[in-house]
């Protein structure tokens, strides 16, 4: 019963250690965001298409050091969040997302509720009509911050 009960204590102290530095990542993430804090200036355009899923998005705006950095770091938070089976399970949907920014860039959408959708759009080509939803995601790298900050405490609980 001692080794059972020790072993017990060994696995809670194990997953509580891990989980613990799976949320500081985030918050280092977090950290990095804060420190391209553009003032609202980088912005995050998207458009859905209605038939396939898939995302197209476009971001605009802020310094040269963000658009060097800051794209790097969207698709790092992408990744991260591949590395929490806890997030991965409470959103299986977002896991299936292959490009890891457009990843970090839908979490944004469902998690924040910020960048929904503000309208349709059809076309057509080749005599195939397609639709799309779009909006945008204002204030990017605040967003980021704050993603990562929500993530950071669902990954703790």
């Amino acid at each position: 019963m001692f080794l059972i009960a020790a072993f017990l204590a060994w696995k809670e102290k194990c997953q509580q250690r891990l989980r613990t530095e799976c949320a500081f990542s985030w918050l280092e993430i977090g950290k990095r965001f804060e420190e391209l804090n553009d003032g609202g200036a980088v912005v995050a355009r998207w458009t859905q298409d209605s038939k396939t899923k898939e995302y197209k998005w476009e971001v605009m705006g802020g310094s040269k050091a963000f658009s060097v950095s800051g794209i790097e770091m969207c698709k790092q938070a992408g990744r991260r969040f591949l590395d929490s089976k806890t997030l991965c399970s409470k959103s299986p949907d977002i896991a299936e997302i292959k490009d890891d920014g457009d990843r970090r860039l839908v979490l944004i959408r469902e998690n924040l509720n910020m960048g929904r959708a503000r309208g349709t759009v059809s076309s057509v080509q080749a005599g195939e009509k397609s639709e799309a939803e779009f909006g945008e995601v204002a204030n990017l790298t605040g967003a980021s911050q704050a993603l990562c900050l929500r993530l950071s405490n669902d990954e703790r609980s």
